[in-house]
């Protein structure tokens, strides 16, 4: 008998702790309806030891390697990460932001 699959949730390796932080956009933002730029936006929902969770407006690819400079309080400067998307969730209504998973890179 094979045992049943844990639900997703369940699969985590880390625990996730709630965390805000600026993300530097991975990627330009979408075009607006009438031609004109969008605004780049990046938040951090929640990280862990192996990843990240964020919203943002920006176009992304599952799987695709993404620099990421995280803006922590009291650092002085944008810090760095190589990352994987490993999952998108679609946004609930046009123009919100969608949820992505990142797992970090070594």
């Amino acid at each position: 008998m094979v045992p049943p699959k844990p639900a997703s949730a369940d699969r985590r390796c880390e625990h996730r702790h709630t965390y805000a932080c600026e993300v530097e956009p991975l990627s330009a933002p979408p075009r607006r309806a009438d031609g004109g730029d969008g605004e780049s936006h990046c938040v951090v929902v929640n990280v862990s030891a192996r990843g990240v969770c964020i919203l943002t407006n920006c176009t992304v690819e599952a799987f695709a390697v993404v620099p990421c400079k995280f803006q922590f309080p009291c650092v002085p400067v944008h810090v760095p990460v190589l990352a994987q998307v490993r999952w998108i969730e679609p946004a609930a209504a046009e123009g919100e932001p969608v949820r992505v998973g990142l797992s970090f890179l070594a």
